[in-house]
């Protein structure tokens, strides 16, 4: 098993990260940022780019993949039914899954949508992160099908310690794993302004 850690440094342990925004300063470690520890991601909205940090040591062959990471949206103003992308994997030309944090109800809510064989995508749908913090851990494994029209590949989102969707007959074969990004990695729209924070990101594979 492969175990990527990013502490928020900007760096990583052997990995190669790369900031994804034109503006360097959108995305720091900061101390004000820190859920666990001195540092974490701060994000600065205000504007319509993606600006995220990558990872690229998958090189197109992960079949399994874990996340693990905090985050805390209580710096951050959305409008209602707005969301955009915080964690996304990639493989070349095509995500293979995404997390979107959301508003809805006057409260954050994390969403994952998984792509199928076919090209379409299967979504979770909406859990909300502890409206008294705005902060939750979040994780979620994926594992590849077996092969072409088999419906044995798995997806499991997990909020805390509690799985809140869980998929064990996904057809997903052909996706694999090249790269993720780690940030406001898409969607964001003009109505979303302040910070948002992610802390404690571990990828296993």
């Amino acid at each position: 098993m492969r175990k990527i850690l990013l502490s928020v440094a900007l760096v990583g342990l052997g990995v190669v990260i790369s900031v994804g925004s034109a503006l360097a300063n959108d995305v720091a470690a900061t101390a004000h940022a820190a859920i666990d520890g001195n540092f974490g991601l701060q994000v600065n909205m205000g504007d319509t780019n993606n600006t995220y940090v990558a990872e690229n040591t998958a090189h197109n062959s992960e079949v399994t993949h874990n996340i693990d990471f905090k985050i805390n949206a209580d710096d951050l103003t959305m409008a209602e039914f707005s969301n955009h992308t915080v964690h996304m994997s990639r493989q070349p030309g095509d995500n293979v899954l995404k997390v979107n944090l959301a508003r809805q109800n006057n409260q954050f809510k994390i969403i994952a949508y998984v792509q199928r064989e076919n090209g379409r995508f299967k979504w979770s749908g909406k859990f909300t992160i502890n409206p008294a913090t705005n902060q939750g851990r979040v994780q979620y494994e994926w594992v590849r099908a077996s092969g072409s029209g088999m419906a044995d590949g798995q997806f499991r989102l997990i909020k805390g310690t509690t799985v809140q969707y869980e998929n064990n007959a996904l057809d997903n074969f052909g996706n694999v794993v090249d790269v993720v990004r780690f940030g406001s990695a898409q969607g964001a729209d003009v109505t979303t302004t302040g910070d948002f924070h992610l802390d404690t990101y571990v990828a296993t594979r």
